[in-house]
């Protein structure tokens, strides 16, 4: 702290303020700093959420990978709330190069497999909240 004959406590809530300031600063930057990595195997079965019960908590900026090795057979779409009721996957962007990332933003975000009937038939879908 500094000691002034005049004016001191400018300086000292100057200081103060710079200093919280600075503060949230590095609060903001901690938090981008924790963002984690979920990684979903995709891929064909009878209940494919039950592997995903785990991803209660994702926060803005953590990532979703989907790992698959069968490029041929499998992608990945993100679609909005009623393709991923109905499975329809015609318009959206096709990912497949079996290690798809994709970067949450906060709200409801809907994926499903558009190849074949794998969304329809086998229940390849999932859907994540971010908060």
């Amino acid at each position: 702290m500094y000691k002034l004959e005049r004016g001191g406590r400018v300086l000292v809530a100057a200081t103060t303020a710079a200093v919280m300031l600075l503060s949230m600063v590095v609060t903001f930057q901690s938090d981008a700093a924790v963002a984690s990595t979920y990684t979903i195997q995709w891929g064909e079965g009878p209940d494919l959420k039950t592997p995903f019960k785990g991803l209660k908590a994702l926060k803005a900026g953590d990532k979703l990978v989907f790992s698959y090795t069968n490029t041929d057979s499998y992608n990945v779409m993100e679609v909005d709330r009623d393709r991923y009721i109905n499975c329809n996957g015609v318009g959206p962007t096709v990912y497949h190069t079996g290690n798809d990332t994709f970067e949450l933003a906060k709200g409801v975000h809907y994926f499903i497999c558009g190849a074949y009937d794998y969304c329809l038939n086998n229940n390849m879908k999932v859907n994540v909240t971010v908060i």
